[in-house]
């Protein structure tokens, strides 16, 4: 949560999520597994009083920062989220690729955590 002279102005929550291979735009990489661990950013939400301030964005890298973390100790290779459309351009701007299969009315869109390994079998995780 983040807070503004003890007011709440926004928030995030995670959830577990997994990604089909078929999603993810390969780029030349070997998937040997049908799916991947992933962290879902299930909400991302903002006070209408205080957008356009930047807490959007320390909002997110924060919760990259909790994924990554995460990731240490446990198997996550992905962090994930469904983006309203008009929020698509924002989360590009962070690195997120949209996802091939759009199931919902939102979109899918995708980050890598940690670069698979080079043999093209990624067992890091």
């Amino acid at each position: 949560m983040a807070y503004d002279k003890g007011q709440l102005i926004g928030y995030f929550t995670l959830t577990a999520d997994s990604i089909e291979v078929d999603a993810i735009i390969a780029d030349g990489v070997t998937y040997p597994h049908r799916r991947y661990p992933a962290i879902k950013l299930a909400r991302l939400a903002v006070d209408d009083r205080w957008r356009r301030n930047g807490y959007g964005k320390n909002i997110l890298l924060k919760s990259l920062v909790v994924a990554l973390t995460l990731s240490k100790y446990v198997g996550i290779k992905y962090l994930t989220v469904d983006s309203e459309p008009e929020s698509v351009d924002f989360y590009r701007k962070y690195g997120f690729i949209t996802a091939k299969r759009r199931i919902h009315n939102t979109i899918p869109l995708y980050k890598l955590l940690h670069p698979p390994m080079d043999n093209g079998d990624d067992n890091s995780h």
